[in-house]
């Protein structure tokens, strides 16, 4: 068994929204049963994001959550380092911080900067 059930029973594993209501059931949470909820709420919060970051009147065309990438995707079809994204000053639109560590990148914002650029 794997995810957030595999230490306690499925019973006794929280939701986020009991974790957000009573925050401190989080701390007798086991860390594999802490890592994969952590991981549904990243999931959730990357699908979030775009809309979040939306105008009222929206985007000229609207964004898909598979528009977002991780940093190491984006690094990949860049074919260049996570670090050399992060040091783009100032910080692209299409690169979104999430956490300390974690950011996500909209595929079509960075392709646009990249045909934007000189060869």
């Amino acid at each position: 068994m794997s995810g957030p059930t595999a230490m306690l029973p499925p019973a006794l594993v929280p939701t986020l929204d009991e974790i957000v209501r009573e925050p401190a059931r989080a701390a007798a949470l086991a860390a594999e049963t802490v890592r994969a909820l952590f991981g549904q709420a990243a999931i959730a919060q990357a699908t979030l994001l775009p809309r979040l970051l939306l105008n009222d009147s929206g985007p000229a065309i609207p964004e898909k959550p598979e528009d977002w990438i991780s940093l190491e995707e984006a690094a990949a079809l860049v074919g260049r380092p996570r670090s050399w994204l992060l040091r783009r000053h100032p910080r692209p639109a299409w690169l979104k911080r999430l956490g300390r560590k974690t950011f996500v990148v909209n595929r079509r914002g960075l392709e646009r900067w990249l045909d934007s650029r000189p060869s």
